[in-house]
């Protein structure tokens, strides 16, 4: 649930507001209020830095994410490939948000221009707060990119345009740029697979009869 919340929290437009030690599981056992408190609950207890380095480096690889996609922070140019707004709010089916209660899942892309205004860049934050997995459907990206996972806060599982999240778990997919010839290969390669599956089962049905 930390990293959830750290992966929200540094998603979110404007400047996240983090407290010392956040990053490493200093919790104030649960005090949102402690400046009056000149004792353990206040106390910076330098030992979760070790404790706790898996969550130091999550948090460090999200920062990072955030860094390399300023788009997460604001949108100073819009995509030039197809129409998208600079964000766009989905529910489990791509551009159909629905209500988020029934699904307990919300996703939201992010769009624009890259740092250097070379390139499109595309995030997906993928947010499901429910009890139990979701099946996720991804939005269409423009010819030659694809999603690719950054980081989550669990163990998910993605095909092309869809994306499997388990309970309670958060993923960052971003678009990656991919040679529009390979892609093309791939397709040739399953429509070949595609026929030679057919021609096996109409000789199948030729013998049955």
């Amino acid at each position: 649930m930390m990293k959830n919340a750290i992966m929200v929290l540094l998603s979110s437009r404007g400047v996240p507001m983090m407290l010392a030690g956040d990053e490493f599981g200093r919790t104030q056992q649960g005090n949102n209020n402690a400046y009056c408190q000149d004792n353990e609950i206040s106390w910076v207890e330098w030992n979760l830095l070790s404790k706790n380095k898996e969550l130091f480096e999550f948090t460090k690889t999200m920062i990072s994410i955030r860094k390399e996609h300023p788009i997460m922070k604001k949108v100073e140019k819009s995509a030039r490939s197809g129409h998208f707004h600079s964000i766009s709010h989905h529910g489990i089916t791509a551009w159909h948000l629905g209500n988020p209660d029934d699904h307990k899942f919300l996703g939201i892309m992010f769009t624009g221009r890259n740092s250097d205004d070379t390139e499109d860049d595309f995030v997906y934050v993928a947010m499901n707060v429910r009890y139990l997995g979701n099946m996720v459907e991804l939005p269409g990206l423009p010819h030659g990119y694809r999603w690719k996972v950054a980081l989550s806060s669990d163990v998910v599982k993605m095909k092309a345009y869809s994306i499997f999240l388990p309970e309670r778990t958060v993923a960052i997919c971003v678009g990656e740029k991919v040679d529009v010839r390979f892609l093309e290969s791939i397709t040739k390669l399953k429509e070949k697979k595609a026929q030679k599956k057919k021609r096996a089962n109409v000789e199948e049905t030729v013998l049955v009869n």
